[in-house]
């Protein structure tokens, strides 16, 4: 079941990664940002 939420969670970053192509090189090289965001 874990294994089924971890795979989705990384289709939806790539997903979400190519929605956006505007993004800056830096942030879109580095995914992780999504979820360490200082936004939170």
């Amino acid at each position: 079941m874990l294994r089924l939420l971890f795979i989705a969670g990384i289709v939806g970053c790539v997903v979400g990664l190519k929605l956006v192509p505007a993004r800056p090189a830096a942030e879109r090289a580095t995914p992780l940002a999504e979820a360490t965001d200082l936004r939170g």
